[in-house]
C-alpha cells in the first residue's frame, strides 16, 4: 500500500483502493491531492482506525473566488467519481458472487459483512 500511496503522491491523484491477499485486506482512501479541499483526520477519542473526512474551503485560503470554486468542484467531482465506481463495483461483485455461489460453497463469506 505504501507503494500505491507514493504513486498517488507522484501523480497528484486521489483514489479508493482495496488490496486483497489470501489472509488480509487493506483499504486506502487518498482524498487529499493538491487540488482537493478534503482530507482525512482521526476522530478524537475514536476507535483505532476510525477517521472522519474534513472539507475546508475558506475563502481566505484561496487566491480568488474562482480558484476556490474550481477546488470545490474538483473535490466534489472526486467524491462522485469514487462513489460511482464503488456502486459499479458492488453491482459487479454481487453478480460474480451469485454466479460463483451456484457452483461453489462459499462458507467463509457472509452476505451481512456489507
Amino acid at each position: 500500500m505504501a507503494e500505491i500511496r507514493a504513486i498517488l503522491k507522484t501523480y497528484d491523484c486521489a483514489a479508493a483502493v482495496t488490496l486483497c491477499s489470501t489472509s488480509h485486506t487493506e483499504y486506502l482512501y487518498e482524498i487529499d491531492p493538491s487540488w482537493s479541499c478534503a482530507f482525512l483526520e482521526t476522530i478524537p477519542n475514536g476507535k483505532p482506525g476510525e477517521f472522519g473526512i474534513r472539507i475546508r474551503s475558506k475563502r481566505a485560503d484561496f487566491p480568488s473566488k474562482e480558484a476556490q470554486k474550481a477546488t470545490n468542484e474538483a473535490t466534489v467531482g472526486m467524491f462522485l467519481a469514487i462513489r460511482n465506481q464503488a456502486e459499479l463495483t458492488v453491482r459487479h461483485m454481487d453478480r460474480l458472487i451469485a454466479m460463483v455461489s451456484k457452483v461453489t460453497d462459499i462458507s467463509h463469506w457472509e452476505r451481512d459483512e456489507r
